[in-house]
């Protein structure tokens, strides 16, 4: 999994642009009511960063915003600034329920693609864990 991790943290850019599509953001969004005035740091522009900075190893806000200035630029669209002010403030604007949403669709998503050949035995096989619960 850190692997996996490393190599989205390592692209240029926002890399889950490509995994997660904008149109279920902007739908689960919706769904939860999000209130958005942002130009530069939209809902999908948001979750994307926030995404990107969980897994970086070095997750500042500082290089978020980074990632979605060099974004933008490579989009050939104005650049925004690099302070964190307006990205940390439309963070906090993002319902929980829709980043809870978008984890079951993404899973769903990912779980009907799995390989036949992936499975055991022609079986699906479900683990889990909870050595990071906390009680």
């Amino acid at each position: 999994m850190r692997a996996i991790c490393n190599r989205f943290a390592q692209r240029d850019g926002l890399p889950f642009a490509d995994v997660l599509p904008e149109s279920c953001i902007e739908q689960a969004i919706q769904d939860h009511g999000g209130g958005w005035r942002d130009e530069v740091f939209t809902p999908v522009v948001t979750l994307w960063a926030f995404l990107t900075q969980v897994i970086c190893p070095v997750g500042c806000c500082r290089l978020a915003v980074a990632r979605v200035l060099a974004w933008l630029v490579a989009r050939g669209e104005p650049p925004c600034g690099p302070g964190t002010g307006g990205y940390c403030k439309a963070r906090t604007r993002l319902p929980e329920g829709a980043i809870a949403q978008l984890a079951r669709h993404t899973g769903r998503g990912l779980h009907d693609r799995v390989p036949g050949d992936w499975r055991w035995n022609g079986r699906r096989v479900l683990i889990a864990d909870a050595t990071a619960c906390l009680v």
